[in-house]
């Protein structure tokens, strides 16, 4: 409740700042520091008191060297939910931020089937729990299991290769924390 008011109060303040702005060179700006800063705050203050608790709304939208001001705004207040002091200001709310790329998945089905040596063969990779040398090129260097995109795998022969390395490495035929070397002689 309290919320909403503080935000009716700096949307309509905003708004007369804007107006007096635009009215002519001795208008009050947002950035003054000279002696007229105690009548921006008395604006404020007045705008405060005057301020009904009023139902959220949107402002129409405005053309102009000064529209961006208009569309700025203010942020959520959310429960246990901390803002920082440069969350409030002008560039935080201007930059615009792209979503993340989505991981790779791997190829298609269609790609998968094509290149996947389990799926072509028939082979179980259950089956092939006992074989290190197999099971140690789908491992990086540091023992981990290497993903569907670097595979190329189906997703049912990742899931159990995946299963068959991690059951080599408990019966103790690969090791848990490096890749086995494979020497030739």
């Amino acid at each position: 409740m309290f919320t909403r008011a503080l935000r009716s109060v700096a949307s309509k303040s905003q708004r007369q700042w804007l107006s007096h702005s635009a009215s002519g060179p001795s208008a009050i700006r947002l950035s003054s520091t000279k002696a007229n800063s105690g009548s921006d705050f008395g604006i404020l203050a007045s705008t405060f008191e005057d301020t009904p608790i009023a139902p959220k709304t949107q402002a129409p939208p405005s053309t102009g060297p000064r529209a961006p001001l208009m569309n700025l705004h203010i942020p959520e207040m959310v429960k246990r939910r901390f803002i920082k002091p440069s969350d409030l200001g002008f560039e935080a709310r201007t930059v615009l931020r792209h979503p993340s790329k989505r991981p790779l998945l791997g190829p298609s089905v269609k790609e998968s089937k094509r290149r996947d040596l389990f799926h072509q063969l028939g082979i179980d990779p259950l089956h092939e729990s006992f074989n290190s040398s197999l099971l140690s090129s789908y491992v990086t260097g540091m023992g981990k299991i290497k993903g569907r995109s670097e595979t190329g795998l189906t997703w049912k022969s990742q899931r159990r290769l995946g299963k068959s390395i991690r059951r080599a490495k408990m019966i103790g035929i690969i090791p848990i924390l490096c890749k086995r070397t494979l020497f030739r002689s």
